[in-house]
């Protein structure tokens, strides 16, 4: 069985009429890993603009980014899915994550 998250609920004083789109979080959603990749490759696609969106790809430096979409004539940008706060912290350990040069994306989220 997939990995799943949860999306605890915003306390009743959270401030919508400044963020209405958080209004969806009141409930708890569970959402695996690869529900989390297929938002951020449409996101790429339909919010970012970006021409070509590739997902899970594996790149010589040992890097393999959640999704990496290209953006104009060599704008690249990485968004990486987490789902868990381990996973987030265990990132942070990787050799490119230290090293930000080594790292893929001109722009990372």
């Amino acid at each position: 069985m997939p990995a799943m998250t949860a999306i605890t609920a915003i306390p009743a004083a959270f401030p919508e009429k400044y963020f209405p789109s958080l209004r969806i979080l009141r409930y708890n959603i569970f959402m695996t890993h690869q529900q989390l990749v297929g938002m951020a490759e449409q996101w790429l696609r339909r919010r970012y603009r970006c021409g070509i969106v590739l997902s899970e790809q594996s790149c010589a430096s040992g890097e393999t980014p959640d999704v990496i979409g290209w953006k104009g004539r060599c704008r690249s940008v990485v968004i990486e899915c987490k789902i868990s706060r381990a996973d987030f912290l265990a990132d942070r350990e990787k050799p490119f994550r230290k090293d930000p040069e080594l790292a893929m994306g001109c722009e990372r989220f």
